[in-house]
């Protein structure tokens, strides 16, 4: 899968090379069914923004939450929550920190403006050339 998933201020979080392998690759597929289009990535521009803002990591219900933003082939950010767990840590703080491979759960939250999202895909002029 392409890589779509731009990281900044890295040295604060410190995401793993692993972390970030599965991130990309599940929310990547998951940004697809959603928006029910498997060609998404090489039809569409989409990047996902994680560390541009600041990503406020929270631990609730063995889980943890994360603020990202996507920008769009309409060149706009939109901001929502992503969240990770895993039953192999007990820190649950350190899994983005840790080697994931096969053993994180990466989602969308409720938040995630799909309906805004499907709308631009629906749009010809938006399409890559």
């Amino acid at each position: 899968m392409e890589n779509w998933v731009s990281y900044f201020n890295e040295e604060k979080y410190n995401f793993s090379d692993s972390f970030k392998r599965e991130l990309n690759i599940q929310l990547g597929s998951q940004l697809k069914e959603h928006l029910g289009y498997e060609n998404l990535f090489n039809d569409y521009f989409f990047n996902l923004f994680i560390g541009m803002k600041e990503v406020n990591m929270v631990e609730s219900d063995s889980h943890i939450y994360a603020n990202v933003e996507i920008i769009t082939p309409d060149s706009r950010g939109r901001a929502f929550t992503i969240a990770w767990t895993s039953d192999a840590f007990k820190d649950k703080m350190k899994i983005h920190q840790s080697e994931t491979e096969g053993k994180v759960q990466i989602y969308f939250c409720s938040d995630l403006p799909s309906k805004e999202l499907k709308k631009i895909i629906l749009n010809p002029k938006e399409k890559r050339p």
